[in-house]
C-alpha cells in the first residue's frame, strides 16, 4: 500500500516557519523525500517526537516527521537522491529539514552518494556526510561514528574548531557533551560481517567500495602498518573491553548483551587495528 504522509493542509503552515528558519545545503542535492523500501517488525510515523501511527511498506516520509523502530525491528528508507538509510532496533530518526537529519535514538547506517549532501545530528555531536558510507550510534550521552566508506566530517555545532575529518576504517566515540577525541582504526570487515544493517538487508550500491577498504586493511595487517588487538567496542555505550580471541569476542558481546544479535545493530565493534 502506496501512501502518502504528507500533513493535511491545515498543518502546513504550521510547519513552514520552522522548515524556513533552518539552514540546508546549497550545494549538490538535497534530501527532500523519503520511501519506506523495507521494514523489518514495527515501526512508527513521528511528528515532534510523538507517534502518529503505524508505517508500512512503500508509505512516503516528508521533512518534518521521523520514524521510530520499536525492539527487533529495522526499517530502510530510500530518498529521492538515492540516499539510504537504515534504522536499527529502538531507533528514532526526524527527518528535520531538507538533508538535515536528527538521530535522538539508537542506530543508524547512512549511505550518500556523491554530490548529496546532508547534516546528521545527535545531540551536540553532528556529522556532514557526501558520497560516504557511515554508522552512527547514540545512546546519550554515549555516540560511536563509523565511516565504511568514503570520508565525513564530525564536529560540534556548538563548539568552534572543534571539528575532525574521519576516513573509511576509522570511528570517533566518547560522550557528545564532551570534546571529541582523535579518531582510531576498527575492523571494516568484521562490522560488515556481524552488521544486521548489513546483512539484514539487500546489498548497498557501496557494497565494492566498501569491499575495497576492507582489502586495504588487509595489505596493511601484511605490511604489519596496521596491527590487529583484542580490543571491542560492544553496542550500546563506548566502554573498550578486552577479549582473549575473536571466538571469545563474539561469545562476550553475546553475554555482555544478550538481545545483541537481534535488537543492536553494534553487535561488537572491534577497535582491534591500531598503528605501531
Amino acid at each position: 500500500m502506496d501512501k502518502d504522509l504528507t500533513p493535511p493542509p491545515r498543518f502546513t503552515r504550521a510547519f513552514c516557519l520552522i522548515i524556513c528558519l533552518v539552514p540546508f545545503f546549497a550545494e549538490g542535492g538535497s534530501l527532500k523525500e523519503a520511501e519506506i523500501t523495507a521494514l523489518h517488525g514495527d515501526a512508527s510515523l513521528l511528528r515532534a517526537g510523538v507517534a502518529l501511527q503505524p508505517i508500512l511498506p512503500n508509505d512516503h516520509l516528508h521533512d518534518g516527521f521521523g520514524v521510530s523502530t520499536s525492539a527487533d525491528s529495522r526499517a530502510e528508507l530510500t530518498f529521492n537522491d538515492q540516499a539510504i538509510v537504515r534504522l536499527g532496533a529502538n531507533a528514532a530518526l526526524n527527518f528535520k529539514a531538507r538533508s538535515l537529519l536528527e538521530l535522538t535514538r539508537g542506530t543508524f547506517l547512512i549511505e550518500m552518494p556523491r554530490g548529496v549532501k546532508t547534516k546528521i545530528e545527535a545531540a551536540e555531536v553532528a556529522a556532514s556526510v557526501s558520497g560516504a558510507t557511515v554508522v552512527f550510534e547514540y545512546e546519550a550521552p554515549a555516540f560511536k561514528f563509523l565511516v565504511l566508506q568514503g570520508t565525513a566530517r564530525l564536529y560540534r555545532p556548538q563548539h568552534l574548531g572543534d571539528s575532525i575529518l574521519v576516513s573509511a576504517g576509522r570511528m570517533v566515540f566518547g560522550d557528545a557533551k564532551t570534546a571529541l577525541t582523535d579518531p582510531v582504526d576498527f575492523g571494516i570487515d568484521r562490522l560488515l560481517k556481524t552488521c544486521p544493517l548489513v546483512q539484514a538487508f539487500s546489498p548497498l550500491g557501496s557494497e565494492k567500495l566498501m569491499a575495497a577498504e576492507c582489502q586495504k586493511q588487509q595489505r596493511a595487517k601484511s605490511k604489519k602498518t596496521l596491527i590487529a588487538t583484542n580490543l571491542v567496542i560492544f553496542a550500546g555505550g563506548s566502554t573498550v573491553s578486552i577479549v582473549d580471541s575473536d571466538k571469545q569476542s563474539s561469545e562476550a558481546a553475546t553475554t555482555a548483551n544478550p538481545a545483541a544479535r537481534t535488537a543492536n545493530p553494534l553487535q561488537g565493534t572491534a577497535a582491534s587495528e591500531t598503528h605501531p
